[in-house]
């Protein structure tokens, strides 16, 4: 396969040191290029993005904390493949996740009891 630098493939997000939270976050690529877009991240193995809206997506779990790197490519019909330079971002923990949990000693109010009818009275009687 021949490679080409091409300014027709654009790592949109995350952006240069960026800095995500650990859960999912979702890659965005705008190619000019028609053909499969993939990314690599860490140097590991190529993994398909998706289509939708006229960009291409790839959701990631960003499990590891510490700093990352992700490539993207697309390769068109005649075998030509389109590279991003490496892009570098960070995964960090959120700070709500590594705060303490406060207990304010509050309980919710207790639910009133609803009848057949849902209303909360019983229905009358008719004779």
């Amino acid at each position: 396969m021949a490679k080409n630098k091409s300014a027709d493939l654009n790592l949109e997000y995350p952006e240069s040191n960026e800095k995500v939270n650990l859960g999912w976050y979702t890659f965005r690529i705008a190619s000019n290029v028609t053909g499969p877009v993939e990314v690599s991240i860490d140097d590991g193995p190529w993994m398909p993005c998706r289509e939708s809206v006229g960009l291409w997506w790839f959701d990631y779990c960003c499990e590891l904390p510490g700093k990352h790197k992700v490539v993207a490519r697309v390769t068109n019909e005649l075998g030509m493949v389109s590279k991003t330079a490496a892009r570098s971002f960070s995964v960090e923990s959120p700070v709500c996740e590594t705060a303490p949990k406060m207990d304010l000693g509050m309980k919710a109010a207790p639910r009133p009891k609803l009848s057949a009818n849902g209303k909360g009275r019983k229905p009358a009687l008719r004779a």
